[in-house]
């Protein structure tokens, strides 16, 4: 008799959602958006909000921030209030090259 070894398919509802045709993109912003948002705040508390702050706004530091949190925002809109899924990944961009700005 040859068995079958069982393959694990929890994970495979969660990525096959970003290939969906009309929801894919959307959700693939949201996603990214909202892992930022926790990249940010795990570092809040690691290093402590008002640390955190100061460091992000130090005068080198200050374009990057001010375009980090634009994108952010202007990600959600584009998403839920402008339904503009190429814009959305533009400002996905945006978020990567001012994080690693």
């Amino acid at each position: 008799m040859s068995q079958v070894a069982p393959t694990d398919n929890t994970l495979k509802p969660l990525h096959t959602l970003l290939f969906i045709p009309h929801t894919g993109i959307k959700l693939f912003a949201i996603f990214y958006t909202l892992g930022n948002i926790a990249a940010l705040a795990s570092t809040c508390f690691l290093m402590g909000p008002l640390k955190q702050l100061k460091r992000m706004f130090e005068p080198t530091r200050l374009i990057a921030t001010i375009v980090m949190l634009l994108c952010l925002i202007l990600t959600l809109c584009a998403v839920f209030w402008w339904h503009k899924k190429g814009l959305a990944i533009i400002f996905c961009i945006l978020q990567f090259l001012a994080m690693t700005w």
